[in-house]
């Protein structure tokens, strides 16, 4: 992201601050720990805390939930603006790498012909371009499938709010995950 940052000037708030997953149970836990060992093959630093280590990270967590038994850590991790990083990365990709974006398109399909993406709109527009990036969440398993190219995309339900830092607020980024019962064996 730095070496983003430093090509092109992108300005979106940004700082590493860390980020800690907080656990509540011992099935999260045992999850959690199993999704540390998969990232870290792949070169995440991750580490899993117990509760007693997590208020060291920072001291606006002195007052911690009670309920909480530890967490995972990631102190590389980033925070910005999302919404500015977006809007700063348009303006590269279309300026700098003569990039065409294209919202709200309802897309049929998706073929590769003579090395390149064919994309037939439901408008009945055809468009190729040698390279197509697909973001359209879960539904881009529908396009890209028969590609031979669906990815495990799941829905998932999540929420998120940010505050002004004060002398009191956490400078790392806190994430609560609370797993449904049913999908971590007690």
């Amino acid at each position: 992201m730095e070496r983003l940052c430093d090509v092109h000037a992108l300005d979106f708030g940004h700082r590493v601050a860390g980020k800690i997953n907080l656990i509540y149970s011992p099935a999260e836990q045992r999850r959690a720990d199993f999704i540390r060992s998969i990232k870290q093959q792949g070169g995440a630093e991750q580490f899993l805390l117990p509760r007693e280590e997590i208020m060291q990270l920072d001291r606006a967590l002195i007052d911690l939930d009670p309920a909480v038994i530890g967490a995972v850590s990631t102190p590389s991790e980033m925070v910005g603006d999302p919404f500015r990083f977006c809007t700063q990365m348009r303006q590269v990709l279309e300026n700098e790498y003569a990039v065409e974006c294209r919202f709200g398109e309802d897309i049929l399909s998706i073929c590769e012909a003579e090395g390149r993406a064919r994309l037939a709109l439901a408008s009945g527009e055809c468009l190729t371009a040698d390279v197509a990036v697909v973001a359209g969440g879960i539904d881009s398993q529908s396009l890209l499938g028969p590609l031979g190219e669906a990815g495990a995309v799941q829905p998932m339900k999540g929420y998120s709010f940010e505050m002004p830092l004060t002398d009191g607020s956490p400078r790392i980024s806190v994430t609560v995950m609370m797993l449904p019962s049913s999908s971590v064996a007690q």
